[in-house]
């Protein structure tokens, strides 16, 4: 008997071979759709970051193709000065194979102001003075005259438009005023004199001629050499403001209002120089566009401080020619710092520039207070100082010769030094006074040329203890653009420019004070 298919326990389904093999395909076309979804996610994952790294290289090659590969003035080098033919003067570096020398602006900008049918013009060696063709080079190579064959643009920063037109602040003396002066000159702009509280206020004109010569009379109290200088220098097609260069006056770390006194008629209150960056001149920053909109700022004292330790050692009747005492220099450095570091907060994101001492010919060696033998003590002090500070420099000098002669004065002149108290380079050097051991402690005594039996004056010491504060200093980011045409300023008015090359270091110990922050430019 057979068994019925209805009755009793259920029966298992049947299934086909066919239904097998269609739910594998099911199941197999399933897990490759999500497949293939994940393979289309990954590939425009990597598509878009392959986008985005080409993306990324391009930029980085067209900013190496844009820059050049490296500053030619920090570069070790020499100034070739051209007396004959000024526009050619200019600063080669010793290796020209790993760094080409700068395009070369100054005729460029020549044509500019003055249009192309115009010539260069040209001097008589003769006409200049022996002093000048000291310092003038030799005469130059004939293709080193000829026009550049360099498609680098020598002004792009007259041509390239910005939000905001880069600012540099130049805080100084008269040689810093001078010098945005000149700098002017050379764009054939007019330079604006202003009160800082208010820079629309302006003295009545007409100016003089010549600026670096004299000024006009004083104007509600103030004499106008120590007003705000300012110079905007406008685009190639002359629209709006391409650079702005702002000078703002002091008279050293002078903390005390020496210099208020009847003689210096162009003194003005406030005399400290925190006070004056606080009350003057942030002020007139704010004016034109707040702190944050300057790039550059550029620092120099000296001639002021020097002024000052020769007054007072003037009212005391200690001999101008003896070396400054470690104690002098470390009141120097102390305040120097402080100064830096003021600056640095109240300019937090700009770029901090220090000038070198200048030297002063001849004619003015021996006149307030200054000799040839009273400023490179404190060179040596200034770079012990600026060590701390992560503080590039520049110099403004004469010749190696007329430093080694200064040198050969003061080491004579200094001979005077014979009482122990003002022995700086002997027994001084190891003062107990909290002010000896600082400026012992910062180099400022430079003991090893008094275990050599050499003094030098004032001016020596004075300039190497300056010198000797940038040695630990490392360049900060690609701003030199600015840098350039402001030191470039100075060599087409005066042919005795020189602009040192930081010295570079792998470590800078005490620069917690300052920030790293620059501005590319």
């Amino acid at each position: 008997m057979i068994p019925s298919h209805t009755g009793g326990a259920s029966a298992v389904p049947y299934r086909s071979k066919s239904d097998g093999l269609g739910l594998w395909k099911e199941q197999l076309e399933t897990q490759w759709k999500g497949r293939r979804d994940a393979r289309v996610r990954l590939l425009g994952v990597v598509s878009a970051g392959l986008f985005v790294l080409w993306l990324f290289a391009s930029r980085i090659v067209n900013v190496r193709n844009r820059l050049p590969s490296c500053d030619a003035l920090h570069q070790p080098g020499r100034l070739l000065v051209n007396l004959t033919s000024p526009l050619h003067t200019h600063w080669r570096p010793f290796a020209e194979s790993q760094c080409p020398p700068l395009p070369k602006y100054l005729p460029a900008l020549w044509q500019l102001t003055h249009g192309v049918e115009r010539s260069f013009p040209m001097y008589q060696s003769s006409t200049f003075s022996k002093e000048y063709r000291q310092v003038a080079a030799e005469p130059l190579p004939p293709h080193l005259l000829a026009s550049s064959p360099s498609t680098i643009d020598p002004i792009p920063f007259l041509r390239k438009r910005r939000r905001h037109p880069p600012t540099v602040l130049v805080i100084g003396d008269s040689v810093d005023r001078n010098g945005l002066v000149h700098f002017c000159q050379l764009f054939r702009r007019d330079v604006t004199i202003s009160h800082y509280s208010d820079i629309t206020k302006l003295p009545p004109g007409p100016y003089p001629a010549d600026l670096t010569k004299g000024h006009g009379p004083k104007h509600e109290g103030w004499d106008q050499r120590g007003l705000m200088h300012r110079c905007e220098i406008p685009f190639v097609d002359g629209s709006g403001t391409a650079m702005r260069v702002i000078n703002g006056f002091h008279y050293g770390m002078d903390a005390l209002d020496e210099f208020n006194t009847p003689d210096h008629t162009d003194w003005h209150a406030p005399g400290r120089i925190e006070n004056r960056i606080d009350e003057l001149i942030v002020p007139a920053i704010e004016q034109l566009g707040g702190t944050d909109k300057v790039d550059v700022v550029q620092l120099h004292s000296g001639m002021w401080d020097l002024a000052l330790f020769g007054m007072q050692d003037d009212k005391t009747r200690w001999s101008l020619t003896v070396p400054l005492t470690p104690e002098q220099l470390a009141w120097w450095q102390e305040r120097m710092l402080h100064a830096i570091y003021h600056v640095r907060q109240r300019f937090p994101r700009a770029r901090l520039v220090f000038r070198k001492l200048h030297r002063t010919d001849d004619a003015v060696a021996g006149t307030q207070y200054i000799t040839n033998c009273a400023s490179t003590s404190l060179g040596t002090c200034r770079r012990k100082s600026l060590a701390r500070k992560d503080c590039p420099s520049s110099t403004l000098g004469t010749s190696s010769r007329a430093t080694s002669s200064s040198r050969r004065r003061c080491t004579h002149s200094s001979s005077l030094a014979a009482s122990p108290m003002r022995t700086t380079w002997s027994t001084s050097c190891v003062s107990r006074s909290r002010a000896g051991r600082a400026g012992v402690e910062a180099g400022c005594g430079t003991r090893e040329l008094g275990e050599r039996g050499e003094e030098v004056g004032r001016r020596v010491v004075f300039e190497r203890c300056i010198s000797l504060s940038l040695h630990s200093i490392k360049p900060r980011g690609p701003i030199e653009r600015i840098r350039e045409w402001l030191a470039l300023a100075f060599q087409s008015r005066d042919e005795r420019l020189k602009v040192a090359r930081p010295a570079l270091s792998s470590s800078s110990p005490r620069s917690l004070l300052l920030s790293r922050w620059s501005v590319p430019f």
